[in-house]
């Protein structure tokens, strides 16, 4: 079994202004990563970026670079797909230098504290965050950066030349990161499909809690034909959804290691969660028909989270597979593969 090997960007969530231009230009600002987790003595760069809408930019030396990949399968075979970017995946532009931060705050704390963590390193439009050394009683914090240099007018707004820019991180002392990809090809072994999800385990109280759920966009090929040689069309690739989602969670449970059992064990049972089949029109022109097949809602993987912990190592066990740190269940682009990593 070749080893699982996966990048996952930060997901955000974009802060946006318009500018009315000849060329109809729509730009955001953003703060990354803008939701995020951070261990207790622990730092995170964050980082002012700018966006412009998809077909909105001629400048094709901006298109972000599709470089995230998994790499599983057997001997003879390897299943290598490039992982679809995440939801904040429009041009990268290039910053005005007309943009800079101003000041940055910690909870409305300029440059924060050293009980909800502080700022260092300061510079133009970037800046590195300090998580203090306990888990602060409001948590997540809220960090700021004030910029000017900047106009914009909100939707039936006034004019305005500061535009503030939030970034949510969790703090946590113990936890655990989780990983969970789902490969898999239908239509006659045509549409294949590749989509995860990441989440963050932390331990209160001697229960386990989730923070910092992020599904990723699913990948696809979108083939063109299928085995017969039918064209294939997609009204609706947008709405797709894929497969493998996490909304959160209805109970979890930790039994401690004691004399007669020295592992930890950890079960989380996941909120049912649904994702869909893609809109497929296919034009059967050697069977004289053209068939419409409808998005469809789907039970989404993973149902629940279950692992051992022993000094270091974990063991993991999914749909009564075993595997220590990470389970590759996929053979041929079908299956599974999950990882979790101590942190």
């Amino acid at each position: 079994m070749r080893s699982l090997f996966l990048v996952i960007l930060f997901s955000t969530t974009i802060i946006s202004y318009s500018q009315q231009t000849e060329r109809a230009t729509f730009e955001k600002l953003t703060l990354k990563p803008k939701k995020s987790a951070a261990k207790t003595n622990g730092t995170l760069q964050l980082t002012v970026v700018e966006y412009m809408e998809k077909g909105n930019s001629d400048d094709s030396k901006n298109t972000e670079k599709k470089e995230d990949l998994i790499s599983t399968g057997t001997e003879d075979e390897e299943f290598l797909t490039p992982l679809e970017k995440t939801p904040d995946h429009d041009l990268l532009g290039e910053l005005k230098a007309i943009y800079t931060v101003s000041s940055w705050t910690v909870n409305g704390i300029e440059n924060g504290n050293s009980t909800v963590g502080t700022i260092s390193g300061a510079e133009k439009l970037t800046a590195v965050y300090n998580a203090p050394t306990s888990v602060p009683d409001q948590n997540p914090v809220a960090v700021t950066a004030k910029i000017t240099g900047i106009s914009y007018t909100p939707a039936g707004g006034k004019k305005m030349r500061t535009l503030y820019l939030t970034a949510n991180i969790d703090i946590y002392d113990n936890g655990y990161q989780f990983t969970f990809i789902q490969a898999s090809s239908n239509i006659g072994g045509v549409f294949k499909q590749l989509d995860s999800t990441t989440c963050l385990i932390t331990i209160d109280k001697g229960k386990p809690v989730l923070k910092n759920i992020i599904n990723h966009k699913p990948w696809s090929d979108w083939p063109r034909t299928n085995k017969r040689g039918c064209p294939l069309e997609y009204p609706s690739p947008d709405s797709w959804k894929g497969q493998t989602e996490i909304w959160g969670m209805t109970g979890g449970m930790l039994t401690p290691a004691s004399e007669k059992n020295p592992l930890t064990d950890i079960v989380i049972q996941l909120a049912p969660a649904f994702g869909n089949s893609p809109e497929i029109i296919e034009d059967c022109k050697c069977r004289g028909c053209r068939r419409h097949m409808p998005a469809m809602p789907l039970p989404a993987q993973p149902k629940y989270i279950h692992f051992t912990v022993k000094d270091e190592e974990i063991n993991i066990e999914y749909m009564g597979v075993w595997g220590r740190n990470e389970i590759e269940n996929i053979s041929k682009g079908e299956g599974f593969a999950v990882k979790i990593a101590k942190l």
